[in-house]
């Protein structure tokens, strides 16, 4: 297994190299549009945050839908396409794990393919951080890819792994509601995530 004494920074430093790259095959609306569908249905209010948003796809269908969005991510080239594709969105370079935002700020969090780059040992305060920036009631997105352990692929982007029942007692340590649970195919076939839509409990 390749060691590196910090794997999200890597993964972000390789982000920001093929981030336009990344762009031209993920800004396809069509992709995710059953979560976000179903987000949306469970959203009792306007305002959301795209915890790495990316290059901005899912900001700006958000956007069109009427939300207040705010979109953060550690790789500014991502940050310069998505601001460029979305200008109304407020977007910052910002840690996932420890945001800068109030507690209860936001009636929904969007965290998607973004939580799955950060190191289990961080799963559970990451998550956490994310329902601490809910209101109460609010409605939290997260996917991850299935599978077992850790390690960095040949673009040399780093995954954190995880099972179905992981994520159900990440979701109940987290103080969270889980609404629906399952593993679903990519887009593009190429991989197993695993979706888990919930609500802030209290």
């Amino acid at each position: 297994m390749r060691l590196v004494s910090d794997p999200v920074a890597e993964t972000i430093r390789r982000y920001d190299e093929f981030a336009e790259e990344y762009a031209d095959r993920w800004l396809n609306p069509a992709a995710m549009a059953e979560q976000r569908d179903f987000f949306m249905s469970n959203l009792p209010g306007s305002r959301v945050l795209d915890a790495g948003c990316g290059p901005g796809r899912d900001a700006k269908f958000f956007t069109a839908m009427g939300c207040a969005v705010t979109g953060i991510d550690l790789s500014s080239a991502f940050l310069d396409i998505a601001q460029s594709l979305v200008p109304r969105v407020s977007f910052a370079r910002m840690d996932m794990c420890h945001t800068a935002f109030a507690n209860d700020s936001f009636h929904g969090v969007w965290a998607c393919a973004s939580l799955m780059h950060i190191p289990h040992g961080q799963g559970l305060s990451t998550m956490k951080e994310l329902v601490r920036v809910l209101l109460p009631g609010g409605s939290l997105y997260v996917s991850v890819k299935e599978g077992e352990g850790r390690g960095f692929d040949e673009r040399g982007i780093f995954y954190a792994y995880y099972h179905l029942e992981e994520m159900a007692r990440l979701a109940e340590a987290s103080g969270l509601e889980v609404l629906r649970l399952k593993e679903v195919p990519s887009h593009t076939g190429h991989a197993v995530f695993i979706d888990l839509f919930a609500r802030r409990v209290g």
